[in-house]
């Protein structure tokens, strides 16, 4: 069953999206994650999809696709990007933009 418990409610791990659905290599998957499965990395990262998007962003920077890192970027809330990233060291610097406004 795709489904686990949380404090809250049940949740349907199929509606989250993580490194596991980016065909991860091996080699990846140690440098991102001990889990070994989906279920045990949302478990761990309490089902938080700003996290995941972190990491999708982290992933495709890592292989070098700078487009389709930018998009995981700009998935995350405007809250987990001004928690999470430094505008002056991060791999986009002036070009991240919260709603029309350069950090």
């Amino acid at each position: 069953m795709n489904k686990k418990m949380t404090k809250e409610k049940n949740v349907d791990i199929k509606n989250f999206e993580t490194i596991f659905d980016h065909n991860i290599t091996q080699e990846e998957l140690k440098y991102f994650t001990p889990t070994r499965s989906k279920e045990e990395y949302l478990k761990k990262y309490n089902y938080d999809q700003d996290e995941f998007y972190r990491d999708l962003y982290d992933l495709y920077c890592y292989r070098k696709d700078y487009t389709t890192a930018k998009k995981y970027f700009y998935m995350q809330t405007e809250k987990s990007i001004k928690e999470h990233y430094n505008p002056y060291t991060d791999t986009f610097k002036g070009d991240i933009e919260i709603k029309g406004v350069t950090l």
